[in-house]
């Protein structure tokens, strides 16, 4: 008969709201020995908190391991950091997230170089991280370190995402299983996305979970993306929209697409991608170098122009209308400046925004302008002349109402922990947790606390430093 395990676990999440996703695990077996590993290392691009980018609460040269669900800059971009302080050890993740990390990596550097005063990296250590990074199958349970081990499961939030399955074991006792959810979808258009296996929802289980949506059902989502790009295209306007590089942009191709073909877009419309890691992750898409399902694969819009440095001068005095996706989904970097300031203060056009804004960004600051009024765009100042609408349709997270029927799958729920939201939002998800889930413990992960996690106390919270 198994006994319950001395083991335990302290977990701290360094990320208090949306961004700058990483958790720090320490597990002390029960002769005393420590394994420490991180669940991402992503960059903060809320304002407020981007002096956090360059520095760790605990010595990255003690990690063990680094496990990583998804390649999202959020999620990854201060692995450079990490290894250029130090961290030499094997980065974990799956086939796709490893291509996807390196286009990600360095065209974060190149922005970086570019914007900043100060490098946190060096191309050398981008190089450097991935040749860390090892690749592992969906659904194959692997040893990480003594009495660790790791599942992937599919998450349907971009390609290669996975939900990730830590299992602490030692003989004689019960083990202790952590499951991160990542950034969390439960569809994606582009593959299926099949159920966790019964072995894993049997499972007593601690959850750490995103709430990213946790204050929004999925009946409250209004599919306006189709309706508010036909309308401003029978007035002739100019229309750009910033997308997400990875996942979002493909999904609006898609749509563009679909709208030519049903004769919803003048065929005067020229169509046009501005953004070189928006077309590369296209191009990867196209060349079927990551897994999408054959049925989805010819998803291009007719005519689509790719645009570069070179071209989009041209393309934007060009008198055609024009509908234009361009990185980056928040509009703060790369071209997607360029041409919401040309569309809101020269051609009184559209920017349909389609993801999160952080606090602090382009996209948020334009969605707290009212018309007619100023706003900053980099270095100059217009009038707000154009429209500016958002829609959330093709979030890549799920709702809360989705994420709860999410977490009812698991038929022995320990704790849920929660992370990855706004505060208020973090907070109210947790109410709709407790009164609709079967779960002890329902906590809150913040950066001035840690969680100390075992199976003789589930979930014991401590308001410290990390042990």
């Amino acid at each position: 008969m198994t006994k319950k395990s001395q083991a335990s676990v302290n977990m701290f999440a360094l990320h208090r709201e949306v961004t700058g996703s990483l958790h720090f695990i320490s597990v002390k077996s029960p002769t005393n020995k420590r394994i420490k590993f991180i669940v991402d290392c992503g960059m903060f691009q809320e304002e407020k908190y981007q002096d956090l980018n360059q520095d760790f609460p605990f010595k990255v040269e003690e990690l063990d391991f680094a496990l990583v669900t998804h390649g999202h800059i959020d999620h990854i971009g201060r692995l450079p950091v990490a290894v250029k302080q130090g961290f030499t050890k094997t980065i974990y993740t799956t086939y796709d997230t490893k291509v996807i990390m390196g286009i990600a990596l360095e065209d974060s550097y190149k922005i970086l170089k570019k914007d900043s005063d100060a490098l946190m990296y060096t191309m050398q250590d981008v190089k450097n991280t991935i040749s860390q990074v090892k690749a592992v199958e969906f659904n194959k349970t692997i040893s990480v370190a003594e009495n660790v081990k790791v599942t992937f499961f599919v998450n349907g939030h971009i390609p290669g995402a996975a939900l990730i399955l830590v299992q602490i074991s030692e003989i004689g006792y019960e083990d202790i299983n952590l499951l991160f959810t990542g950034d969390y979808n439960n569809t994606n258009l582009f593959f299926e996305v099949p159920e966790l296996p019964e072995w894993v929802t049997e499972l007593p289980l601690t959850v750490i979970t995103e709430a990213t949506y946790g204050d929004s059902l999925s009946t409250d989502v209004e599919y306006s993306f189709i309706e508010t790009v036909y309308e401003a295209t029978r007035k002739s306007k100019d229309i750009v929209i910033p997308c997400i590089s990875l996942d979002r942009m493909q999904k609006e191709l898609y749509k563009i697409k679909y709208m030519q073909d049903k004769n919803l877009i003048p065929n005067s419309y020229r169509i046009g991608i501005d953004g070189k890691l928006a077309q590369t992750y296209t191009n990867l898409y196209t060349n079927r170098e990551l897994y999408i399902e054959d049925d989805i694969a010819d998803f291009l819009p007719r005519g689509l122009e790719f645009i570069d440095k070179s071209t989009r001068q041209a393309y934007m005095l060009d008198p055609t209308p024009k509908i234009t996706l361009t990185s980056s989904g928040m509009g703060s970097f790369g071209p997607a400046r360029v041409h919401i300031l040309d569309v809101l203060e020269n051609k009184a056009g559209l920017v349909l925004f389609t993801s999160y804004l952080a606090e602090g960004t382009l996209g948020r600051k334009l969605q707290e302008t009212v018309d007619d009024d100023t706003v900053h765009i980099g270095e100059k100042t217009i009038i707000k002349r154009g429209t500016v609408k958002f829609t959330s349709e093709d979030s890549s997270h799920a709702k809360a109402d989705e994420m709860i029927e999410f977490l009812k799958k698991f038929k022995n729920l320990n704790s849920v922990l929660i992370n990855h939201g706004e505060i208020a939002t973090k907070y109210a998800f947790r109410e709709m947790i407790l009164k609709n889930v079967k779960v002890k413990n329902v906590e809150i992960m913040d950066n001035d606390r840690f969680f100390r996690i075992s199976t003789v106390h589930p979930i014991k919270v401590i308001t410290s430093k990390f042990l």
